[in-house]
């Protein structure tokens, strides 16, 4: 009995769609009010220490007063990398955000000078209370460099939450599961070929004509899930049913999962994936297809499921980048 072609069944989707949601969200916030380029950063003094930041304040003040004109400022360089400018150095002194200087984004650039700070506001050190956002200072160790705005990954962020100048509240957000995730990622990428063989190679210790002649046919799509340690913890059929399946056909697909799956669980139990050194389970997807011999048609991985808080929480940490 051959199985025919059916839609995902709900303990598929979500780790597909999941995912997807998730790659098209990191993208669309990634070019949300950033540049096609890495940018040159503002920098901003606190606690003695100066370090650059992934915003601009500026740019509020510039859509507030409808002129972005840098009184008795000359830049005559234009780069892909510096597309507002300009770069400004703030400070944070009591718990209050000031402007100290707006120059070049070039630091031997002779023939800039800074602006004029006093012309444009009345103050040579003014009060930036026009500010309202996140500010975002990257810490720890530079993991990733992004070509779009200010999308690296550093190890840690401060997120310094500022109204109208002032500092409400601070705190600091780890990036170090995405870091593993990603390492994670291109391990299994990059091994990914040499993975299927080894997988072929226990797969094909079953009698596949046995399986075949016995009324429940196991070749098609399964779930493999390892544990972090590397060793097989499930295997599970992709189900392919909706609402209009009937019950028999679901008892069916029930008993199919239980005897294949858990034969091709058997089989490849042997088989550690410790190597990888992974921070969290994993999933590989297989599709097997025995016509004269077995074939393995389809090998890739993805992450357990990711949850709808998951998703949320990582928006919520981009979009606070920027404002």
């Amino acid at each position: 009995m051959r199985k025919v072609s059916r839609l995902p069944a709900c303990g598929t989707i979500p780790v597909i769609m999941k995912k997807t949601i998730l790659i098209l969200l990191v993208f669309f916030l990634s070019i949300s009010k950033a540049y096609s380029t890495g940018q040159v950063p503002d920098y901003l003094i606190i606690d003695k220490d100066t370090v650059p930041i992934f915003n601009n304040p500026l740019e509020q003040y510039f859509e507030q007063v409808k002129n972005r004109v840098l009184i008795d400022f000359n830049n005559p360089y234009e780069s892909s990398a510096c597309w507002r400018g300009y770069k400004a150095y703030w400070e944070l002194k009591d718990d209050s955000l000031f402007l100290l200087k707006i120059t070049s984004c070039y630091e031997n650039s002779s023939e800039s000078k800074d602006a004029n700070l006093f012309a444009m506001f009345g103050n040579i050190r003014p009060f930036a209370s026009w500010y309202n956002g996140t500010i975002t200072v990257p810490k720890g160790e530079l993991f990733y460099v992004s070509d779009m705005g200010y999308n690296a990954i550093y190890e840690f962020e401060d997120k310094l939450v500022i109204e109208n100048g002032m500092l409400k509240s601070k705190r600091q957000i780890s990036n170090i599961e995405s870091i593993q995730q990603i390492k994670l990622n291109n391990k299994l990428y990059s091994q990914i070929s040499d993975l299927k063989d080894t997988l072929m190679a226990y797969i094909n210790k079953l009698d596949w004509e046995k399986l075949d002649n016995s009324n429940c046919d196991c070749w098609d799509s399964y779930i493999l899930t390892y544990a972090k340690n590397g060793q097989i913890s499930d295997v599970e059929l992709i189900k392919y049913q909706d609402d209009s399946t009937t019950i028999g056909y679901k008892f069916y697909v029930w008993k199919f999962d239980k005897k294949c799956s858990k034969k091709i669980k058997h089989i490849i139990k042997p088989l550690s994936l410790s190597y990888l050194e992974s921070h969290r389970d994993f999933k590989i997807e297989i599709e097997l297809f025995y016509g004269d011999h077995l074939e393995m048609w389809e090998c890739r991985h993805y992450f357990e499921p990711i949850t709808e808080k998951e998703i949320e929480d990582y928006v919520r940490k981009k979009m606070d980048i920027k404002e």
